[in-house]
């Protein structure tokens, strides 16, 4: 209702039917927001849908639009675990599941990586799916980086072999994925029971843990080499259209 200064009078309300943003389309979404000066942005809620399906709705923060910084708890429901397991892992994992469930985010474009997960908990929604993964070498190493002594001793070296087989093909019963922060960083721990889909004799965990360390930056590496790919594509057609 103001130029100088600039504000709204009251909530404010855009709609965004199709974006895209690197390979990430999104889709349905709305924000209502409140301009109360160039300084202070209240976002009363937003809500959009990637191209997995995926609804993710937050709202209540207030963001200075000249050092803009968001801090923010994001609910989430009807997540395609495929779509995601395949883009973070260059396509060295797959699967099937869909994830809902709740993570708080710190998103700083001065910092790296620029989002930070700082808690939260998404939980496989019907409980049963399962993962395959493509790459037991770099599962391993994970998994060395996890626990060090699965590298040294000898009793938990089978074992390590055994959930690098199992994982090649695991069927889950249930599956919790819960966000660590590690300084800038996010540690991704997932939990799981179930067992593997192959051979005679497959086996059975009534409770198996995976951390993958440095998910937030991994996460940022992979958006950023896509958001790359998809900006060459871009300028190669409209070379050809010229």
């Amino acid at each position: 209702d103001s130029i100088a200064p600039l504000r709204t009078q009251g909530p404010q309300r855009i709609d965004v039917a199709h974006a895209t943003t690197g390979e990430l389309e999104v889709s349905q979404g709305q924000v209502l927001f409140d301009l109360k000066s160039l300084e202070s942005l209240r976002i009363d809620s937003a809500a959009w849908t990637f191209s997995d399906g995926g609804r993710f709705t937050t709202g209540g923060f207030t963001v200075n639009p000249q050092q803009p910084r968001i801090v923010a708890a994001i609910a989430a429901e009807n997540v395609d675990l495929n779509f995601w397991l395949e883009l973070l892992t260059n396509e060295r994992a797959d699967g099937e599941g869909r994830l809902r469930g709740e993570f708080a985010v710190d998103w700083n474009p001065r910092a790296y990586p620029r989002i930070q997960f700082t808690s939260g908990l998404l939980m496989a929604d019907p409980p049963s799916g399962f993962v395959r993964t493509h790459d037991a070498q770099r599962l391993g190493a994970m998994l060395d980086e996890s626990n060090p002594e699965l590298a040294i001793d000898e009793t938990l070296r089978v074992v390590k072999q055994r959930i690098i087989d199992a994982l090649e093909d695991f069927g889950y019963t249930s599956l919790r994925l819960e966000f660590i922060p590690d300084g800038r960083d996010t540690t991704l721990r997932a939990e799981l029971q179930g067992q593997g889909r192959r051979g005679p004799n497959p086996q059975e965990f009534s409770g198996l843990m995976v951390n993958f360390h440095h998910f937030a930056d991994a996460l940022q590496t992979v958006l950023n080499a896509r958001s790359a790919i998809s900006g060459m594509r871009e300028q190669a057609g409209k070379r050809l259209k010229e």
